[in-house]
């Protein structure tokens, strides 16, 4: 052992030293960012840590194939916990770049040695699976500890605290689609209840609240899992374990931007279904009851949004595909999916009848103008992304034996892709699904012994372009909410505020975290955008309905927001002051003229005193 130690020293610090060598020059010379320095250190000191441990360290006996595919995982996450380190040290804690890379010097060489000694370099049975389980659960723990930790120091992303303010309205007898008008169906805000009720019971903020709800969704998801691997008879314990790492990897990585969006939320509740799926393609049998229950979990993500009912979809083609019949088609899980989403609609026509009357007609008409560009949208989610997994999923069904299966991720992130590509808004957090699912795919080829070298090439470059294409751990900032911030920081709390955007993040989370009061009906101005646009573009002796539809919509948001002026009476109302407002095409906008145009407005707005003007904005008080 203590040999081992040594020749793992000699070879970690010579790579630790071409590690640090390379990525300082890149960092200063080469004016990349910490992470991307980071991520040039790693590659280059790739294969002398390899060639090393595997000629001098350990020298083992067997395939250097099967040692090359662990000792390369083992690397990968190896490298994203010491991005997470330098981005916590630089970024949240302001370390210099030098320190945090000492720090994964010590850290991340330390644990490997570890790893590489009792997996990556050598063979565990499968009668080793009760003494290595606890330490799964107990790994998965730690790492929820740590994520859900990290996303405490940072705020909730926008969509999400607009839910938990909207939601907290709603509890206190506002009206869905009358007193709150938000695009998306109401199954969000059912989803956020929990986490409301758990900051009234345990008196915890409510965006603290949210991640301790989100964190005890995670563990569900992954510990479900976890129990659909461990029953894979022909898995060794150690693709079991790798197996579940990935998969807790995956998720935390992808989704660190903006945790708890809707499709982190689709994700922990799609998941056990997924594996369920995967385990009884290796000849796993589940009760009926542990189906009904995990159909009924993917039932609760599915509804969030109608886009997601492309991941059942595509599970159900895998399954067809695999069976060359149409029976899995018409299994439990899918009629309890299917009739679940039936009641789902019905449910909401009954409880809440105006997002059918009211509110789609309006989303029909305007909502396609919110969102980024075709280019913006193709950049989220790269074609060339997408063609790369079907190069390889035709390169691994053209595969001899191959692992069962392991196809259904990536048809899954297919239906991702479908998804994404539905909504064309080219939002980051919609990748989300694509990209996990993708990860998984491309890593789980890896794990695949006895194929040919090509496939883990592509394989291997999947994993990398899922890392760089795909959403990066980052901490969430909101420029706007910096920028309101510097004039009116004292705001004392339950101030009430106003604020006139296109853009969901002026408003949010700086609300939720400051606890002022929201005097609007809006998350954000996203009616007018579309309607404007389309007023310009009609002509209204060809299409008069079409034009009298968007001038009603025009008039409701003035006279909406003038009467949630009128009610709330806000102490401050925000404006957006830019040029360039996000979606509006007209430069020469203007709030303060577009409501004007109400006669009314005029005396409201006498009470109102411009105190403060911004990069953004204009701040008008009482």
């Amino acid at each position: 052992m203590f040999q081992q130690i040594r020749r793992f020293g000699v070879i970690g610090l010579l790579a630790t030293a071409i590690h640090i060598t390379v990525a300082y020059f890149a960092e200063r010379l080469g004016s990349l960012s910490p992470q991307l320095a980071n991520l040039s250190g790693f590659s280059a000191a790739f294969l002398v840590s390899y060639f090393g441990h595997m000629q001098y360290t350990f020298q083992p006996q067997g395939s250097s194939d099967r040692y090359f595919r662990r000792f390369l995982i083992l690397s990968i996450i190896s490298f994203l916990i010491s991005s997470y380190l330098v981005f916590a040290l630089t970024v949240e804690l302001g370390v210099d770049f030098m320190w945090a890379l000492a720090s994964v010097a010590v850290i991340v060489p330390s644990s490997n040695f570890i790893v590489a000694k009792f997996w990556a370099f050598t063979e565990m049975t499968s009668d080793e699976d009760d003494q290595y389980g606890p330490l799964v659960l107990f790994g998965i723990f730690l790492q929820l500890v740590a994520y859900f930790w990290f996303q405490s120091l940072v705020d909730l992303n926008h969509d999400t605290a607009w839910y938990l303010v909207a939601t907290q309205k709603w509890l206190d007898g506002a009206r869905l689609y009358t007193d709150i008008i938000e695009v998306n169906p109401p199954w969000g805000f059912y989803w956020t209840v929990p986490a409301i009720w758990l900051s009234k019971l345990t008196a915890l903020d409510k965006q603290l609240s949210f991640l301790v709800f989100i964190g005890f969704l995670s563990a569900i998801s992954f510990l479900s899992v976890w129990d659909s691997i461990k029953r894979i008879p022909d898995l060794t314990i150690t693709r079991k374990i790798v197996y579940a790492e990935l998969v807790v990897i995956g998720v935390l990585w992808f989704t660190t931007p903006q945790v708890g969006q809707r499709e982190h939320i689709l994700i922990l509740c799609f998941l056990p279904y997924v594996f369920n799926v995967f385990a009884e393609a290796h000849g796993v049998s589940f009760s009926k009851k542990r189906r009904i229950i995990l159909a009924i979990l993917a039932l609760s993500g599915i509804m969030l949004k109608p886009y997601f009912v492309m991941f059942p979809l595509a599970v159900s083609i895998y399954e067809a595909v695999v069976a060359r019949s149409f029976r899995p088609v018409i299994k439990l899980e899918n009629w309890i999916i299917g009739i679940g989403c039936l009641l789902y609609v019905l449910f909401v026509y009954l409880v809440h009848p105006e997002y059918f009357t009211f509110l789609l007609p309006i989303a029909f008409t305007v909502y396609g103008a919110v969102g980024g560009t075709v280019d913006q949208v193709l950049s989220a989610l790269p074609v060339v992304v997408i063609l790369w997994l079907l190069i390889t999923i035709f390169l691994w069904l053209l595969e001899k034996d191959q692992q069962k299966g392991a196809a259904l991720f990536a048809i899954t992130a297919l239906g991702g892709a479908a998804s994404f590509y539905l909504q064309f808004t080219g939002f980051e957090y919609h990748t989300y699904p694509f990209f996990i699912f993708a990860f998984l795919f491309f890593s789980f080829i890896l794990m695949t012994p006895g194929k040919r070298i090509m496939l883990y090439c592509f394989a291997i470059a999947g994993i990398l372009a899922s890392v760089y294409f795909g959403p990066r751990p980052s901490r969430y900032q909101n420029d706007f909410s910096i920028d309101i911030l510097q004039h009116i920081e004292n705001a004392p709390k339950d101030s009430v505020v106003m604020i006139l955007s296109t853009n969901v993040y002026a408003g949010f989370p700086l609300v939720l975290t400051k606890e002022w009061a929201w005097a609007s009906r809006f998350p954000t101005q996203w009616l007018l955008p579309g309607a404007l646009d389309n007023v310009v573009r009609l002509d209204c002796d060809v299409d008069p309905v079409k034009c009298k539809q968007n001038n009603d919509i025009i008039n409701y948001a003035r006279h909406a927001n003038i009467e949630d002026i009128k009610k709330y009476n806000p102490d401050y109302i925000i404006i957006d002051s830019r040029k360039n407002k996000s979606y509006i095409n007209d430069p020469n906008f203007d709030y303060i003229a577009f409501l004007s145009e109400d006669p009314s407005f005029a005396d409201i707005w006498e009470n109102y005193e411009q105190s403060a003007e911004t990069k953004f904005f204009t701040i008008w008080a009482k």
